[in-house]
């Protein structure tokens, strides 16, 4: 979900869709220093930006479905397992 920029001359700039995902760079980024150094034998600074996309946003929100609403949402992507419940007289309600 990160893009990275290279920036002349020493620059590697990770770009995080959310502050979760730009705290988790913020962790790995002495990994990603001494990674470099070993690779290119040349020191980085990394540095770290968020920029929210409202897309990726709106796509993450969390909406609580019952039992029910699970299978026939699991049901419209894999029309074999309404195939199944139905051979099976399976009751997906308990």
């Amino acid at each position: 979900m990160m893009r990275v920029e290279v920036r002349p001359p020493d620059e590697v700039r990770l770009i995080s869709p959310s502050e979760l995902t730009d705290t988790y760079a913020k962790d790995q980024r002495t990994l990603l220093i001494d990674f470099y150094r070993e690779q290119t034998r040349i020191i980085v600074r990394i540095t770290t930006e968020v920029q929210e996309d409202e897309a990726i946003k709106a796509a993450q929100n969390n909406i609580v479905l019952s039992k029910s609403e699970i299978y026939e949402v699991m049901a419209q992507k894999n029309p074999n397992l309404a195939k199944l419940k139905d051979g099976l007289g399976m009751n997906i309600e308990y």
